[in-house]
């Protein structure tokens, strides 16, 4: 045990310096990232308002805003910590709401009240991505029933771009991630139980349903891979235990999750209505993409959806495509030769056929475009490649010494490529170059990402700084606002403001840029 506690330390402190490492790159915000900032500022109690800086009753278009109103938004101080709200209140948003703004409400408040940073997150990301390296490992030993395997399961995760990616985003994707590796963690010591153990799996049971619960309210399509899973599950208790254990376990779910839908979703509406799915697809918002990329879907697209999904887990997962392809290698080898073809238990196969059928899912239907929305099971796909190679080889000495060489390799791929997501390296040097120009007046143009705009404006100036969204369909003039100096931000090719100021008589120059907009700055 001692031994075992010491590898695993091992192995986790090398990971957690490498996350801090990546983390300390990190130079900007993802739009999403802002969203997660002030979710957490808005969880608490005393917030009047809530979520959208453009919703907020002291915003108005083609009106100035201070821009420490803003920047209040994305901070967790005395007035918006949670801690200050009452107790069992706090306790309960835990399971009704997005629990990961409570979590990092407290945790910002904290570590750094007041201030607008992404390290309160990552450390909260660090310790969720801890505790789940230590479920995955006993998953993979409940599993192999080897040591060996665990370390390797849990390395191969949490060296992997796609897991430093997820641990150094401002987001809620690792704790979706020990959700759902808790949930089929669960579902493993549900199937060894015996079948007079009903305290032990009705325990079980509803663990895995509050773990379900919790990922649900953090990341939505932890639904689907959990959809995926009971089906598979209830089917293998069927045909290897029986039909009465299967129906003990599938009813209670089926019971509680029919009612969760009917009163805390819409997707019975969506059902009802499914003439205008073609209208909802047109809906803004995460579920009219989700709608619009299936309605949208086309047998001629599997091809190369198919192809980026390779490229995908050969860059995210094995730091290139290279070095999937030499996964692939070893598994030829290992079916010519078969020299110690190992058995696993039944219970792999109830992590194989949810993990396949919901790839299947997101491939299909290109909804891999956002690579977090498949991130929370990489781990169970981690724990199925390692898998495979210990149904080929089992533990003999020689495939441990490829096995560790593969890990290695892979660390090194993984840091040189630079597969890293969301760090936007660079962008500070960039910002910085642009506040010299000591403007405190910002305007920017209404458009798709208004509230993301409006977030990286207050970080561009300070708590002197006035801002302002122009909106040419609003009849609100603004030319008795303008001033002599202002800095213009704009996104891509949108350049309605700067041609207006251009009609203005301003003089409009180009003097920088971020990951994702332009920056002028207009004097007359």
């Amino acid at each position: 045990m001692k031994k075992t506690i010491a590898i695993m330390s091992a192995i986790l402190v090398v990971q957690v310096l490498g996350i801090i490492l990546w983390a300390c790159q990190k130079d900007n915000f993802y739009w999403d990232e802002y969203y997660t900032l002030e979710r957490a500022h808005y969880v608490s109690e005393k917030n009047e308002n809530d979520h959208y800086i453009i919703d907020d009753d002291r915003f108005n278009y083609n009106t100035w805003i201070d821009a420490k109103v803003v920047r209040d938004t994305l901070i967790v101080d005395d007035k918006s910590s949670v801690l200050y709200d009452d107790f069992f209140l706090t306790l309960s948003k835990l399971f009704k709401t997005n629990s990961y703004s409570v979590l990092l409400n407290i945790i910002t408040y904290v570590i750094a009240p007041g201030k607008i940073t992404y390290w309160p997150s990552i450390i909260l990301n660090i310790i969720l991505f801890i505790l789940n390296q230590i479920v995955l490992f006993c998953l993979s030993k409940n599993i192999f029933h080897d040591d060996f395997w665990g370390y390797t399961v849990i390395s191969f995760y949490g060296f992997s771009a796609l897991c430093i990616s997820m641990t150094t985003f401002v987001r809620f994707y690792m704790l979706a991630t020990l959700m759902t590796t808790m949930f089929t963690f669960l579902h493993c010591l549900y199937w060894n139980c015996k079948e007079e153990q009903f305290a032990r799996k009705s325990l079980l049971l509803v663990g895995t349903l509050i773990c379900l619960l919790i990922g649900y309210n953090n990341a939505q399509f932890v639904i689907i891979y959990a959809f995926f899973f009971i089906i598979s599950f209830t089917v293998l208790l069927w045909v290897c235990k029986g039909p009465k254990i299967s129906m003990y376990y599938f009813a209670p779910i089926a019971i509680i999750g029919i009612g969760f839908i009917a009163t805390k979703t819409n997707f019975f509406n969506v059902l009802a209505n499914f003439n205008e799915i073609g209208n909802m697809a047109n809906q803004a918002g995460a579920l009219g993409w989700f709608i619009g990329q299936i309605y949208t879907f086309r047998l001629n697209m599997l091809p190369g959806r198919m192809k980026d999904i390779y490229v995908i887990f050969g860059e995210k997962l094995f730091g290139n495509v290279a070095l999937l392809c030499l996964y692939f290698v070893v598994i030829a080898f290992g079916k010519i030769i078969k020299t110690d073809e190992k058995s696993i238990g039944k219970e792999q196969f109830t992590i194989i056929f949810p993990v396949v059928f919901y790839l299947a899912f997101f491939t299909a239907f290109g909804l891999y475009g956002q690579i977090r929305y498949i991130s929370f099971i990489f781990p169970e796909v981690a724990l199925i490649l390692m898998g495979v190679l210990y149904q080929l080889y089992g533990s003999g000495k020689n495939i441990k010494k490829v096995v560790l060489i593969f890990l290695i390799a892979q660390v090194i791929v993984v840091n040189l490529s630079g597969n890293i997501d969301m760090l936007y390296i660079g962008d500070k040097d960039r910002i910085d170059s642009i506040k010299e120009q000591n403007i405190d007046s910002i305007i920017m143009t209404r458009k798709s990402f208004m509230p993301f705009a409006v977030y990286q404006s207050s970080l561009i100036g300070d708590d002197e700084t006035q801002l302002m969204v122009y909106d040419d369909q609003n009849a609100n003039d603004i030319s008795t606002q303008l001033r002599d100096k202002m800095l213009i931000l704009v996104e891509d090719e949108n350049m309605d403001i700067v041609n207006y100021l251009k009609g203005k008589e301003y003089s409009v120059k180009n003097i920088g840029n971020t990951y994702y907009f332009k920056v002028f700055t207009a004097e007359k």
